[in-house]
């Protein structure tokens, strides 16, 4: 038997994981005032959207904006504005 676990919540965008190649965004959460790390989401982005976030990404300060940073990959921030309700598998 297989069953597919969902994860659902209001995550605030906060970078791209590889500018190059857009591999997806670092997402988190707004807990006590502080923005947390929460993940990666990798899929189910519109083309235009891709490439909205990417320019945000290019013009953005190359600081995350995390209290507790992502591990160690090749992303890049993005501004501090775009909330979205996003959900992973």
């Amino acid at each position: 038997m297989k069953v597919k676990l969902r994860h659902e919540g209001v995550f605030v965008v906060g970078g791209i994981r590889n500018l190059d190649a857009f591999d997806g965004v670092l997402v988190g959460q707004r807990v006590d005032g502080e923005l947390r790390y929460r993940g990666v989401v990798e899929c189910g982005f519109r083309a235009a959207d891709v490439l909205e976030l990417l320019r945000e990404a290019y013009a953005a300060a190359r600081v995350p904006p995390y209290v507790n940073p992502p591990p160690r990959t090749r992303s890049e921030p993005v501004s501090r504005r775009r909330g979205a309700a996003l959900g992973s598998a």
